[in-house]
């Protein structure tokens, strides 16, 4: 008697998601690279870049055709308390960031006037002429000394995360002050983060990328997906990172890698993370707006580390690049989502220690 074996919901789930990712995309190809068509879609792919990652997904298939999985990526299988299980890779590479100078924020904190409700720019100014520097200064000014007295104790507090509540009172996300706020005192407790996806909200985070400094060396920890099944697993894996203390340092993840995280905490019921987070867009916008035609972390890469990657996979094609290797088994098309991973948490890395060198010597 001929016995089919039944497929699992999960495995009728996969099968579906690999096969929507082959036939939609969620961007658009601009065919001649035509930068006028390219100003009317909020996603885009250039027709020469598209074809490329066309090309280079056929490469891998056949550079890899035979290669097993860890021999491809070179990592190991991690065991989570329920069973379930995912695919960590891990990597360093050198990194020197330079300790944050605790009395740099305090003296600044103190010299903002604009801390004070009620006193925005040009009052601090007229204020400031008259003498009054320092928020001290302030307490024997009959108008403004009761909210200065306040802000004087949370300042002398010392507790960062009351600091950066009032910065953020006061200031936007890209003030100097806020980036200096949210720092940590300690470099290890900086947590660079950093998600691949299947595409927009509500589908799954296929490689989760973390990196910690650890003396001179920024090691990167990346759970990867063998298969959606395992995201779970490695969404649970990374949560244990977050420790108490941690702050975690993201490009653009307060708009799309910290929403796209909680919602699939959501899905599988496990807490949301609740950590402080600096989001490096908002202070790159601040500083380099009118100097790069646009600030995404490739152009910055480039302009402000040097740094041009070859054959780099473009992010829009990441799922297809899933999709190819979930229907073929073929591991190749995984190479480029872990690389480009792996390099954008070390931009990321070296992009926060030029803000914070900047903020630090102005």
């Amino acid at each position: 008697m001929l016995i089919i074996p039944m497929s699992t919901p999960i495995d009728q789930i996969c099968s579906n998601l690999a096969a929507r990712i082959d036939v939609s995309r969620d961007y658009t190809v601009i065919t001649h690279d035509n930068i006028y068509r390219a100003g009317f879609s909020d996603s885009y792919l250039f027709s020469s870049t598209y074809q490329r990652g066309l090309s280079i997904k056929q490469e891998l298939l056949e550079a890899y055709l035979n290669v097993s999985f860890d021999d491809a990526l070179n990592g190991e299988v991690i065991e989570m308390p329920d069973g379930r299980s995912c695919y960590q890779v891990t990597d360093s590479v050198d990194c020197r960031l330079d300790r944050p100078d605790p009395d740099l924020l305090r003296t600044l904190l103190w010299e903002d006037l604009t801390l004070i409700p009620g006193i925005g720019a040009r009052t601090a100014a007229s204020l400031q002429r008259r003498g009054y520097r320092t928020i001290n200064d302030l307490i024997w000014n009959r108008r403004f000394r009761e909210e200065a007295s306040r802000v004087q104790r949370r300042i002398e507090m010392t507790d960062r995360n009351d600091l950066l509540d009032l910065v953020l009172s006061r200031h936007s996300r890209s003030h100097r002050l806020a980036f200096l706020a949210g720092s940590p005192l300690q470099k290890s407790d900086l947590l660079f983060f950093d998600i691949e996806t299947l595409g927009f909200f509500s589908r799954p985070i296929i490689l989760f990328g973390l990196a910690r400094l650890r003396e001179n060396q920024l090691i990167t920890t990346q759970f990867l997906l063998k298969g959606v099944r395992d995201e779970q697993a490695a969404l649970m894996a990374t949560l244990k990172l977050f420790s108490p203390g941690t702050v975690l340092i993201t490009f653009n993840g307060r708009s799309f890698d910290l929403p796209y995280l909680q919602e699939r905490c959501a899905y599988y019921r496990l807490p949301e993370p609740r950590l402080p987070q600096i989001d490096l867009l908002h202070h790159s916008r601040s500083l380099w707006k009118n100097q790069f035609q646009d600030c995404k972390l490739g152009t910055l890469e480039a302009k402000l580390c040097g740094t041009v990657r070859e054959d780099d996979l473009p992010s829009a094609m990441v799922p297809e690049f899933y999709a190819a290797y979930q229907q073929t088994g073929n591991p190749g098309p995984l190479v480029p989502i872990v690389e480009h991973n792996r390099q954008d948490l070390v931009t990321t890395a070296h992009l926060y220690g030029l803000i914070q060198e900047i903020y630090h010597d102005r």
